[in-house]
């Protein structure tokens, strides 16, 4: 061989060995990564021969059967799980033999305990799948993918325990078909859970009330509800035809990979009962408000009559006052005409005698006329007068009660009033401020001073009942002309007396109120009665300017 043949039969050698190293790194470098990503794989790999016997087994496999590393090579797959889990996989692994290339995926608990796991921690629950590559020159062996789906399964479990065990009953409608029913579907309707599996919508209306069951359509009918809503209903129960009132809510779901719609039930028969004998009862309660009520309304007119009633019997020494002038006008007329008999201008004398009889006649039935009408609460009669009389009466007829209780009463008046004209029933005023004097004296246990001013101010007349007791407390203010309500409840108070006068004066055109403290300076409590003059072109009261 010449030099050069040589040199190339050389260069050829070499080369040859170079890329033969190179293949074999290239290999090497292949085979240490797929080692190392086997080793650090969450999913554990055995390969075993036909028999079941391990040929290899990867790092995660090992962990996830608790086998120290490299002994579980040479060992079957039968001792990794107990007899059931066979009894699953048995038929499986021979499935796997028949169909070379299948994948199939099945779930066991293993039976070797984990060197990881805790005392009391269970054994892993294993997702396994099975794949027959006996034929693939590489693998000559059937693969097992192994991976630990414990937490999944718990969860799993949980879920169904919670379902299966949960006081409301809870359906799945897939397809408008019911696919899923829990136990408690079945104590409600009283029928089995397998009655139920397979039924349409419209085929579950059966125990639906025929009143109801435009509700239940409408609410089922739109592709997706809002799941806040809620609808209530009656079924009827297979086992007793008892009729029950359910609440159904409802929420979108998926089943088996497929939209779906979960449906809860909840009897809410005994609320339902509840809320009825509770509307029962608000009924009865508010009859027999109403009767009391109208019983109540029908005392307090009978107490506000008694209490007219005794006003009157108060004031009859006033009314005797108020006959008397009449009367002494009508003695005074006639015993004038007689007098005159045997004059010349007799008949004269005796036309006016007369015409003064009449009209003081007539003002004496204006008066008991008066008085019968404020006794039975009738609007009275009113014609213009001045005050001075009504006043002077008011403090005549409490001197006495005065007198008894140590107490003194004093009267002002002013010139303007006695020389104002008031359109008034005077019955009616001289109880008001009767009333007022006697609140003043009763303010103190004895010894009170109760001062009565009357004085004009422009178009109006104000009198002022005032005294030096303890006054009326701030929190009684609001209420004092309420009807009822008396701080004297002990002391045989009504409660109306101040009542029935505000009344009486608001009727006459006026005002009455408490005069507030900081405008007073030498008196405890004062009330004041403000009344409007008569306006003297048309008779009736004008308000003040």
């Amino acid at each position: 061989m010449t030099g050069t043949g040589a040199l190339f039969e050389w260069l050829w050698r070499r080369s040859a060995e170079e890329l033969a190293e190179q293949a074999r790194f290239a290999l090497t470098l292949r085979e240490d990564r797929y080692r190392t990503l086997l080793e650090h794989a969450s999913e554990g790999i055995l390969v075993l021969d036909e028999n079941g016997r391990v040929q290899f087994a990867s790092a995660a496999a090992e962990r996830l059967i608790g086998f120290e590393p490299g002994r579980v090579v040479g060992r079957r797959l039968a001792p990794l799980t107990d007899a059931a889990g066979l009894r699953e996989t048995g038929p499986l692994w021979r499935r796997a033999l028949e169909r070379p290339g299948e994948r199939i995926r099945t779930e066991l608990r293993s039976t070797v305990r984990p060197r990881a796991l805790r005392p009391g921690q269970p054994t892993p629950h294993i997702e396994m799948t099975i794949t027959n590559c006996l034929d693939h020159p590489a693998v000559g062996g059937i693969v097992i993918h192994l991976h630990d789906v414990s937490d999944l399964a718990r969860t799993k479990a949980n879920y169904q325990n919670l379902v299966e065990e949960s006081i409301q009953g809870i359906a799945v409608v897939c397809r408008r078909r019911v696919v899923y029913a829990n136990p408690a579907l079945r104590r409600l309707f009283g029928r089995p859970v397998e009655g139920f599996l397979g039924l349409t919508i419209d085929e579950t209306f059966e125990h639906v009330h025929p009143d109801d069951v435009g509700i239940l359509t409408g609410a089922l009918s739109g592709a997706a509800l809002p799941t806040a809503n809620t609808i209530e209903l009656r079924i009827r129960r297979v086992h007793d035809q008892s009729w029950r009132w359910i609440q159904i809510r409802w929420a979108d779901a998926i089943w088996e990979g497929q939209r779906a719609r979960q449906i809860a039930y909840a009897d809410v028969t005994a609320q339902k009962e509840l809320d009825a004998t509770r509307r029962l009862e608000q009924e009865r309660l508010e009859a027999r408000i109403v009767e009391r009520t109208r019983e109540l309304e029908v005392s307090q007119r009978t107490l506000r009559a008694q209490e007219r009633l005794a006003a009157v019997g108060t004031l009859a020494a006033g009314v005797a006052h108020q006959i008397n002038n009449p009367v002494g006008a009508i003695l005074a007329a006639s015993d004038y005409a007689l007098l005159t008999a045997g004059d010349e201008d007799h008949p004269h004398v005796a036309h006016a005698a007369l015409q003064e009889i009449r009209a003081q006649a007539i003002r004496c039935g204006k008066i008991i006329r008066g008085i019968l009408q404020f006794s039975r609460a009738e609007p009275t009669e009113k014609w213009a007068g001045d005050l001075v009389g009504v006043l002077r009466t008011a403090v005549d007829v409490t001197r006495r009660f005065a007198r008894d209780r140590g107490a003194s009463v004093e009267l002002e008046i002013d010139r303007a009033v006695a020389e104002s004209s008031v359109l008034m029933s005077p019955i009616e005023l001289e109880q008001v401020f009767v009333n007022l004097i006697l609140n003043a004296i009763q303010a103190q246990t004895s010894g009170a001073f109760v001062r009565v001013t009357a004085r004009r101010v422009d178009h109006e007349i104000r009198i002022r009942v005032e005294d030096d007791g303890p006054g009326v407390p701030a929190a009684d203010r609001e209420r004092i002309f309420d009807p009822f309500f008396t701080t004297r409840l002990k002391g045989g108070g009504t409660g109306l007396g101040l009542s029935v006068a505000h009344s009486i004066i608001a009727d006459h055109g006026g005002r009455m109120e408490l005069v507030p403290t900081f405008l007073r300076l030498e008196c405890f409590a004062c009330f004041e009665v403000v009344l409007p003059l008569e306006k003297p072109d048309a008779g009736i009261p004008v308000a003040a300017a």
